[in-house]
């Protein structure tokens, strides 16, 4: 089902001119750094999920954006904390244990999917079949 989607969605221009409309924001900040050292890893991120953004649930963000701000946040903490491992991983016996990594798991992966499940509901008021803006679009529509 998602495999169609991204495949019917990214087939065509669509997402390339999701990369260029983001880089074309990243460019503008740039022009006014001129002469400045810029840390690029906040920029790439941004770039990247600007574009996963704007393709998955047809959202621009403005760079400043709060909620995309937000969002960077979560799920680079998500990353980060699954990129540790959690020590159920290493020893299954504490899987049924209360540990902070795990209670932090949960945390971030309950904000990711709000975040998530309120772009589908305002897709799913908003659905047209016959006007599919993004890959969310082309997923309730394969439903």
């Amino acid at each position: 089902l998602f495999h169609g989607a991204v495949r019917t969605y990214a087939s065509g221009k669509t997402l390339e001119d999701k990369v260029h409309e983001s880089l074309t924001d990243i460019i503008e900040e740039f022009s006014s750094m001129v002469g400045k050292p810029v840390d690029l890893e906040d920029y790439m991120y941004k770039l990247v999920y600007n574009v996963i953004c704007s393709a998955a649930f047809g959202v621009r963000y403005s760079m400043d954006d709060k909620e995309f701000q937000d969002f960077m946040k979560v799920t680079k903490d998500s990353f980060e904390i699954m990129a540790q491992g959690l020590f159920a991983d290493i020893y299954p016996s504490l899987a049924f244990l209360p540990t902070p990594g795990k209670a932090t798991c949960r945390e971030v992966t309950v904000d990711v999917l709000e975040y998530v499940i309120r772009q589908v509901d305002l897709h799913r008021e908003t659905f047209d079949p016959d006007n599919l803006r993004d890959i969310t679009d082309h997923i309730l529509k394969a439903q």
